[in-house]
């Protein structure tokens, strides 16, 4: 839920409004269109990273660590994620390749695991859902995969991506409230690695084993 006590309230203006910070990775996801896609993702990594370090240097940000719920989160993105790889394993690799251009699963696991969950969870659910409630930060991060997915993506395709986002973001929201941003970040972890590194992971094997 947003803060509510007086002294915050109080220094409602002394971070960078999370409304704000959005228009700003909208703007740089519109004025990016033309670059390459791995500079376009690494940019608005960054200015997603950058609200939430100003953010966090106030004091606000709520990590919520612990190991238990960490692995809360991580059991509950297998849970989600596992049928739709058993599924879905073809139509997520080739997803996966298109949006982060690379067969490189080691680099995959790397920008995703390490970077884009990380920040992403921060900033959606440590930074929008803390300051202006749940049903934001989904619509926002569904909003967040049309700009990743719009500039190499047909209609249909985006629209059921976007849709997908929103699902997932109403998942980690509900984590995030019930068992700190810790397992929000563990969960979005899980999902990255199952959905988007573990198809490319398992046709590596697959060569090498043939």
């Amino acid at each position: 839920m947003p803060r509510q006590s007086s002294n915050e309230q109080s220094n409602a203006y002394d971070s960078v409004d999370p409304y704000l910070a959005f228009l700003v990775f909208a703007g740089l996801g519109l004025g990016t269109w033309a670059i390459g896609p791995q500079l376009r993702l690494t940019i608005l990594w960054i200015a997603l990273g950058t609200a939430v370090l100003l953010y966090a240097e106030r004091g606000y940000l709520e990590l919520d660590y612990s190991l238990l719920n960490l692995g809360r989160g991580a059991l509950l993105g297998l849970i989600l994620s596992l049928p739709l790889l058993i599924f879905l394993k073809d139509p997520l690799h080739a997803m996966a390749r298109q949006l982060f251009v690379t067969n490189d699963v080691l680099a995959l696991f790397h920008r995703l695991i390490f970077i884009a969950a990380p920040i992403e969870e921060a900033f959606f659910r440590g930074y929008l859902q803390q300051e202006r409630g749940l049903l934001p930060s989904i619509g926002a991060y569904a909003l967040a995969g049309l700009i990743y997915w719009l500039p190499t993506t047909p209609l249909l395709a985006l629209l059921i991506i976007t849709a997908a986002m929103g699902v997932l973001g109403g998942i980690y929201g509900y984590v995030r409230r019930r068992y700190g941003l810790t397992a929000s970040i563990g969960c979005s972890m899980v999902v990255y690695f199952v959905l988007m590194v573990c198809p490319g992971l398992i046709d590596a094997i697959i060569e090498m084993l043939v």
